[in-house]
């Protein structure tokens, strides 16, 4: 009799544990409540809510549209938006912080897909990427209204990557993306199909800031209506940037800052610019299938290497 209640208590503590244990899959909802498990049928109220029941690796979807942030995210996780947009309405801070301090052994991934994020206020950043670890981000189908730049990428190590996927950033305060890696293996960025427009008019802001240490490629996408379109400021970035818009910026298209840095162009449109490409001793090389045209000013600097049309 007595070791059926061991047997009987074991089964019950055992049973708490996991009824508490993190989820691989949580669920939000308008009209969900962050003290429920966050199921399907019991959705949490917040990304906040769901994400401390959320296991390492896991995801928490969207249920139907609502208001869900800000949150704040040290582990690798998926917030999926789903068919509906998701909101992240803020007025200051970040709507979405990512802070890694230790790896979690999953990679250190965070892939943030279908989310509508806007600013209340005008300001504040909509996707804020620090932490002391290499860090892994994809950004796919959202858009950035009135935020004061999109994503802004200063990983605190060495290794980390960058993916953008169909993103349109809006009526920015300062820049779409600003990226700022510390030395070492370089930031590994791609940007495909994403859309920067109206950012700040003025100097020294951009559709895209790289700031050090990055290589990567940007296809199909356009910046116009902002400062800069892309500027780049350290010798130690190198892009290849291939069928994409460069156009309407106060400033530059294309804006090298310093000697030694290389860009590729393959396939793109510079147009009505305050100057088309400024190259401050560095090295822009195009295909000659590219179009830099009625800009006040065409090129500055060191001119164009130009190759062979494919």
């Amino acid at each position: 009799m007595r070791v059926s209640r061991v047997l009987v208590c074991l089964f019950i503590a055992l049973f708490a544990v996991n009824a508490f244990a993190d989820a691989a899959r949580t669920w939000v909802s308008g009209t969900g409540d962050d003290v429920n498990p966050c199921t399907f049928t019991a959705p949490c109220r917040t990304f906040a809510g769901a994400y401390v029941k959320t296991m390492v690796g896991g995801q928490i979807s969207v249920k139907d549209v609502g208001t869900f942030g800000p949150l704040t995210i040290g582990k690798s996780i998926t917030i999926e938006g789903g068919g509906e947009f998701a909101s992240l309405q803020f007025s200051s801070g970040s709507a979405i912080t990512i802070d890694f301090t230790s790896n979690d052994g999953a990679g250190n991934v965070v892939v943030l897909r279908g989310l509508k994020i806007f600013s209340t206020s005008g300001s504040g950043y909509g996707v804020f990427v620090k932490g002391t670890v290499p860090t892994h981000v994809h950004v796919i189908d959202t858009t950035f209204t009135r935020t004061s730049t999109a994503v802004s990428m200063f990983p605190g190590a060495a290794g980390s990557s960058l993916s953008v996927e169909n993103v349109e950033a809006s009526s920015l305060e300062l820049a779409g993306f600003l990226i700022g890696p510390p030395a070492g293996t370089p930031l590994k960025l791609t940007m495909n199909n994403v859309r920067v427009s109206q950012s700040a008019p003025y100097s020294p802001w951009a559709g895209v800031r790289v700031y050090a240490n990055t290589t990567g490629t940007i296809s199909s996408s356009s910046f116009r209506n902002g400062f800069h379109g892309i500027a780049v400021d350290s010798a130690n970035v190198r892009l290849n940037v291939v069928r994409t818009t460069l156009s309407d910026n106060f400033g530059s298209g294309l804006q090298h800052n310093t000697a030694g840095i290389t860009t590729v162009l393959d396939g793109c449109s510079i147009f009505n610019n305050a100057t088309g490409i400024s190259n401050a001793g560095g090295t822009v090389i195009g295909f000659t299938n590219n179009a830099v045209l009625n800009n006040q000013q065409d090129i500055a600097g060191n001119p164009v290497q130009s190759l062979t049309a494919k």
